[in-house]
C-alpha cells in the first residue's frame, strides 16, 4: 500500500483553513439560534425564504430548495418541521397541487 504524498503542513491546507475559519462563525450562529431552537438548515431556509420574498410575491415549495440549493426532499422536511413549531405558514400553490396530484401524493377530495 502507498501512501499518499502531501506537501503542505496541516495548517497550510486550504481545507483546514477553511474549517477553521468557519467554526467560529458556526459556533457563533448555534448560539444565536439557541434560544429559538431551529436547527442551522431551518435558519438557511427561513433566511431563504425572506429574501425570496423581497423579490416575488409566490414563493413556491420549489424556489425555496432551488435557491437555498438544498435538495427538495430535505426542504420538505425542514418546512414542514418548521410549521410544526409555527415558525412558517405555507399556502398551497395550484401548480403545486397539481403536480402532486400527478405524483399521488396531494389527499383526495
Amino acid at each position: 500500500m502507498s501512501r499518499v504524498s502531501c506537501s503542505l503542513a496541516p495548517g497550510e491546507s486550504p481545507g483546514f483553513v477553511l474549517w477553521k475559519v468557519s467554526n467560529p462563525c458556526q459556533r457563533a450562529q448555534r448560539a444565536a439560534l439557541t434560544p429559538f431552537e431551529p436547527a442551522h438548515g431551518q435558519f438557511v431556509l427561513l433566511a431563504n425564504l425572506w429574501w425570496l420574498q423581497e423579490l416575488t410575491e409566490v414563493v413556491t415549495r420549489s424556489d425555496r430548495a432551488h435557491h437555498a440549493e438544498l435538495d427538495g426532499l430535505l426542504a420538505w422536511d425542514l418546512v414542514r418541521k418548521l410549521e410544526e413549531r409555527r415558525l412558517m405558514r405555507r399556502t398551497e400553490h395550484p401548480r403545486e397541487v397539481h403536480q402532486a396530484r400527478a405524483r399521488g401524493h396531494a389527499p383526495r377530495r
